[in-house]
């Protein structure tokens, strides 16, 4: 979302400060990216992190900066901190990408700088959050309700495309790293049973770790009794558009969401879509009987095979409400210019 961002709005020069390191994939994602400062912090541990703090105030000092817009929980922290201790004027907007779904799930380095994110939220001119969900969420957990605003996560979607559906669905996927929060077990409790079922079925999942050489997701499929002839572990790809576009049925499993980028990049190729009530997923979807509980495997099973046994003309629907949904109301160019309009009224 923040290469969308900074790709969408060239007429401005960025800086973007990783607290951590710049990769060169990440870098990749930006079209321009050689008119785009990019420094890394290579913060690492509490203490990494507390002289992030220092070597911020040193970069901001020696740059003219109009504003900064922190990202994530850790940056918020940081931001925020700095601007309380420096005094200077800068226009401070802090950046939620999360929701607090399973706050108990959460590191204790999460939770600090989530903390520290209330504690200094004070120094912030605004709180953009992307999701619904989490606003009302933070709210509850001390954010300001004043400061808080909505803004939903913005896509290029030039590569989108609505296909035509097929007369059965033969592949299923689903697309996230190897996380507590993407609940694969749920994912593969639910869709086991179904390959007796539909012997034609076959599994795509594409992430980071989702290979055979993850000994804790090989463990997993040979509990749950899953053949790897039934499973496709694509890893971490490149050309997602062409992942989606290999499937039939896309499946977000998660426990915890914020504004989920999959399911809206598997609308946006014209695919039925089944998941779990996380974050701003319902919201994205607008389609309440595709959308069940988390953490419920048996939940999760029916509906997608409610999905399987609906006829090629209902999914067909189906799908293309889904592609125009998206392509009309999350497009990056809509939502760049929400962020212009935040970032002026703040005195930009």
């Amino acid at each position: 979302m923040l290469a969308n961002l900074v790709n969408n709005l060239p007429q401005h020069q960025h800086i973007i400060i990783a607290l951590m390191s710049v990769s060169e994939q990440n870098k990749a994602l930006i079209k321009d990216h050689s008119q785009v400062e990019f420094i890394s912090l290579n913060a690492r541990g509490p203490l990494g992190m507390l002289f992030s703090l220092f070597k911020l105030s040193g970069l901001l000092k020696n740059r003219t900066v109009s504003l900064i817009q922190c990202w994530m929980y850790h940056a918020n922290a940081i931001g925020g901190l700095y601007k309380y201790l420096s005094q200077v004027s800068t226009p401070l907007y802090f950046g939620i990408h999360h929701s607090l779904d399973k706050l108990e799930d959460e590191k204790r380095s999460t939770r600090l700088a989530l903390w520290l994110g209330k504690l200094t939220q004070c120094k912030a001119n605004k709180i953009l959050c992307c999701s619904q969900r989490s606003v009302s969420q933070h709210i509850n957990y001390g954010y300001s309700a004043e400061k808080l605003q909505f803004i939903a996560n913005g896509y290029d979607f030039s590569a989108a495309s609505l296909k035509p559906q097929s007369k059965e669905v033969l592949n299923i996927g689903t697309a996230g790293r190897w996380h507590p929060a993407k609940d694969y077990p749920i994912f593969f409790a639910a869709v086991a049973p179904l390959l007796d079922k539909y012997p034609s079925l076959t599994l795509r999942v594409a992430g980071r770790d989702m290979a055979t050489a993850n000994v804790s997701l090989m463990g997993l499929l040979n509990d749950l009794d899953i053949p790897l002839a039934r499973v496709e572990l694509l890893g971490e790809l490149n050309d997602i558009a062409s992942f989606y576009r290999s499937l039939d049925l896309f499946v977000l499993p998660s426990k915890t969401e914020g504004f989920p980028n999959v399911l809206v990049e598997a609308m946006s190729q014209g695919l039925p879509c089944v998941t779990t009530d996380v974050g701003d997923a319902a919201f994205i979807l607008n389609h309440a009987e595709w959308v069940v509980k988390p953490q419920q495997s048996a939940l999760l099973s029916e509906a997608v095979s409610m999905m399987l046994a609906s006829p090629q003309e209902e999914r067909q629907t189906i799908a293309n409400s889904n592609y125009h949904r998206v392509t009309k109301e999350f497009d990056i160019a809509d939502i760049s210019q929400q962020y212009l309009d935040v970032y002026q009224r703040g005195g930009c």
